[in-house]
């Protein structure tokens, strides 16, 4: 659904100046002055890298030098982005038509192709397609949430694929380390955090091994061309506690590394304060022998009170990455702030780093620096990105 058009922003991508220029009165004339423009994808992609750039329509050339606009739907599916997704061209139909069925099979908000030029009734057409919600699932079809056997079967037909978010020094702002991010690009629902799908296979060991196994492989193949490309950041995979009570997990690890000529300090193992408080012996076994071998461990979504401080002491782990509940608005919430000077306190004596996850707001990232964070990542910062993106963003960083 559309709020008030004078509350809209959309961006503008196209490579004619008075087209761009042509479609910003037209806009304005319709009550929309929230309004960015690109002259290519890459110039889009470079606003929406910044998380402070969120539109809520994007209307997109197809014939553009340097980034087409294909290339650009494809970029905008692996950055997640949210926004509807107009087509404007002059290309012949069968070719926006194309354009658009790629724009939905990367699980982008689509809401039709029109010919150029834009005028005032193509977009009140676009606007109206914004406000017109979803349409409802039929009797019998895919239900609302994910089951186990839709994500057995998104396995199967290769839809997952890993997102990377950069973690950087709160002090230096330099480049700490990247998570791995699993993502799912469901062929109808878009694509869908693991929060929207790991509960439907939570009772299902076999399908979170399998998952498990998809991070492990991805991630440490991408840590190798990481590492090819000069990087030498840890890259950290978030796994389900499936595979940290598996004993010989830390000898996969190493095998793998050793394949693949990855120095174990490449590497970070993440698993949940949550899962640790489930079956703390296995998990803290397996731990324990993947820091013998030298590879990174850390305590993720640390602050639920599921293990609590008095815990954090044995566990062997080189790392605390502290729960987004704990970090949003702690710059203004003394309860947050206690805890986190008691996080910050506890593993400083066990020299252990201290990264907040899930930063949205600057306030709460100088709250946090000022307070002896190590490291941070969030929207305040960028979103998960693509391989492709993440290449950019680093390289501009």
């Amino acid at each position: 659904m559309v709020s008030s058009r004078s509350s809209l922003r959309v961006l503008v991508i196209d490579d004619l100046e008075e087209v761009r220029d042509q479609h910003r009165v037209i806009l304005r004339h319709a009550g929309i002055t929230e309004t960015a423009e690109a002259a290519d994808g890459r110039q889009a992609i470079e606003l929406l890298t910044d998380p402070a750039n969120q539109f809520d329509l994007i209307l997109c050339d197809l014939q553009m030098p340097r980034l087409d606009g294909v290339e650009t739907i494809r970029a905008l599916s692996y950055m997640g982005v949210q926004g509807a997704v107009a087509v404007l061209s002059v290309e012949e139909e069968q070719v926006m038509a194309g354009a658009g069925f790629l724009a939905e099979a990367h699980g982008l908000h689509y809401i039709g192709s029109l010919a150029k030029p834009l005028t005032r009734e193509k977009l009140d057409e676009i606007l109206q397609r914004m406000r017109e919600p979803p349409a409802a699932e039929p009797a019998g079809g895919v239900p609302r949430h994910p089951t186990a056997a839709d994500v057995a079967r998104g396995l199967d037909d290769d839809e997952f694929a890993l997102f990377y978010q950069p973690q950087l020094h709160m002090q230096s702002g330099r480049l700490h380390g990247v998570e791995a991010l699993i993502r799912w690009r469901h062929p109808t629902r878009g694509l869908l955090t693991a929060n929207s799908f790991m509960p439907a296979v939570h009772d299902s060991n076999a399908l979170l091994v399998r998952i498990a196994d998809f991070i492990v492989d991805r991630t440490t193949a991408f840590a190798a061309r990481w590492r090819a490309r000069g990087r030498h950041e840890p890259v950290a995979m978030n796994l389900p506690g499936a595979a940290m009570e598996i004993l010989e997990f830390p000898e996969r690890l190493e095998a793998l590394a050793a394949k693949l000529d990855l120095p174990h300090e490449a590497l970070r193992v993440e698993v949940s304060e949550q899962e640790v408080a489930a079956d703390a012996m296995l998990i803290v076994d397996v731990a324990a022998r993947l820091r013998l071998k030298r590879f990174g461990v850390s305590i993720d979504q640390f602050g639920g009170s599921e293990f609590g401080l008095q815990h954090l002491s044995h566990l062997p782990v080189n790392e605390v990455k502290l729960t987004p509940a704990m970090v949003q608005g702690c710059a203004t919430t003394p309860t947050k702030q206690a805890m986190l000077d008691a996080t910050l306190t506890l593993a400083g004596h066990r020299k252990m780093l201290v990264v907040a996850e899930g930063v949205r707001h600057r306030a709460d990232w100088e709250y946090l620096r000022a307070a002896g964070c190590h490291a941070g990542q969030g929207n305040y910062i960028v979103r998960a990105l693509g391989q492709e993106m993440l290449d950019e963003w680093v390289g501009r960083w």
